[in-house]
């Protein structure tokens, strides 16, 4: 098998470095050469068609001898245009040879001619996307007219909140009243913006069937991402300004639940402002306009979400846990925030678990009953001037009941000796560590105890 090389070619190129080559010699010589000439131009197209170009550069060829361990060629870029002059060939008139011609440099031209322009260097800047949701007016940023045009070009494109649970609440096609109220910046579409309108109205209204509905959206439909900024940012609101509306706060806690159990959203970079409304949620002095409303299914509802948070991002934001209940074991030992901070912060700590009630709160049982022994010992008077003192009493026993269960529940779970004990046998083991709660914790276990 012969090469598409003529055997002269070998013989000329031998004959310029002083060697004699045969004929038989230079066929094989010239066929180990197309070979591997074959070889480099088919990687060097491989390299044309992942920068997706028809014209093979020099470029690609320096690519493919790279990639074949050989030293590339010199003197030949891209875009430089090469310029070959042809010769006969002596063996045959009719073949030709082909080189480069060397283009000659003046010298003086050289010199004194003009220094070329220094390149410029490589430098990066950082900015910003977006801070609190709004994309900033800068110029590494899009032109918002362009994010307009884009956005009314591909209005469906993208997951929408589903037509079920928007038609639930109203219809996302029909006109707001009053939509002017939104002022939402950035690059929303029309109907996220109307479905941000209907849920907000839904949440604030009296009407409970609606304010289930939107719970349920905002815990279902994976198309509510851009609207996360909104959504925390009217939890955060509403609980700062409503703090003494108990309906507004049940609201705000159902719907940061409902952002946490929805797993279609990223919620990690809002936890910095979630954490806060629930820890007020738990730990705020008044809740509630009168003593009497039931503030304290508020409290235990909001701590549970703290610990579901704690136990869910705690992997991943190792200081989450710690600062919560750092916080929390600050309102206990406090004495002066009042019962309602005090039985918000048990129930957070009781939600985190038997090890943070064993290592934060069991040692310092002792110390709550201390504080709260006036106002457990004392005894109910009769007398419109004395209904401060009742609901006072009414909250202490409140915290004394609480604090009741959590320890005879954490010694029943983490202590065998106190789960078949009698009453004698209990107060032997647990000594007078407890302080006030000692009797009510003795009389719970034994309860459980009978119970099981």
């Amino acid at each position: 098998m012969s090469s598409i090389f003529p055997a002269e070619t070998a013989q000329t190129i031998a004959d310029a470095v002083g060697i004699n080559l045969s004929d038989e010699v230079a066929e094989a010589l010239l066929q180990d050469v197309e070979y591997r000439m074959r070889e480099v131009v088919h990687e060097a197209r491989k390299f044309m068609r992942h920068a997706k170009r028809n014209k093979l550069w020099t470029d690609d060829v320096n690519h493919a001898l790279r990639v074949r361990n050989v030293e590339p060629l010199y003197g030949s870029a891209a875009g430089t245009s090469a310029k070959f002059e042809a010769i006969p060939m002596p063996a045959n008139a009719n073949a030709k040879m082909y080189y480069m011609e060397d283009r000659e440099v003046d010298l003086e031209e050289l010199v004194y001619g003009p220094l070329p322009p220094v390149p410029v260097d490589i430098i990066m800047t950082a900015h910003w996307l977006a801070v609190e949701g709004v994309q900033p007016a800068i110029i590494q940023n899009p032109n918002p007219s362009a994010i307009d045009s884009a956005n009314k070009a591909d209005r469906h494109i993208g997951p929408e909140p589903t037509s079920a649970t928007a038609s639930a609440l109203g219809g996302v096609g029909a006109g707001v009243p009053g939509s002017e109220k939104l002022l939402v910046k950035g690059s929303l579409s029309v109907e996220l913006q109307m479905y941000y309108e209907r849920v907000a109205d839904a949440l604030l209204s009296g009407n409970q069937d609606m304010r289930r509905i939107a719970i349920d959206c905002i815990e279902k439909d994976a198309g509510i991402q851009p609207l996360m900024p909104y959504f925390v940012q009217f939890i955060t609101e509403k609980v700062t300004k409503n703090l003494r509306n108990l309906p507004i706060l049940w609201a705000m806690m159902r719907t940061t639940r409902g952002l946490f159990l929805n797993s279609n959203i990223f919620i990690e970079p809002h936890l910095h402002q979630l954490i806060p409304n629930i820890i007020t949620c738990m730990v705020s002095k008044r809740l509630s306009q009168t003593p009497q409303e039931d503030h304290w299914s508020l409290r235990e509802y909001s701590a549970q979400i703290a610990a579901h948070a704690c136990s869910r991002f705690g992997s991943m934001y190792h200081t989450l846990q710690p600062r919560v209940t750092k916080t929390l074991l600050k309102a206990v030992l406090e004495p002066l925030k009042g019962y309602g901070t005090l039985y918000g912060a048990l129930c957070g700590l009781a939600a985190l678990g038997n090890v943070v009630v064993g290592a934060l709160l069991e040692p310092n049982v002792k110390a709550i009953g201390a504080v709260m022994m006036d106002d457990v010992g004392a005894m109910e008077t009769e007398g419109p001037g004395d209904e401060a003192g009742k609901v006072r009493r009414m909250e202490a026993m409140k915290c004394f009941k609480r604090v009741v269960k959590i320890v005879s529940e954490y010694l029943h779970e983490e202590n065998e000796r106190v789960r078949t004990a009698d009453a004698e046998q209990i107060r032997e083991v647990i000594g007078d560590q407890y302080g006030l709660f000692t009797d009510g914790i003795v009389k719970k276990l034994v309860e459980v105890s009978q119970s099981t």
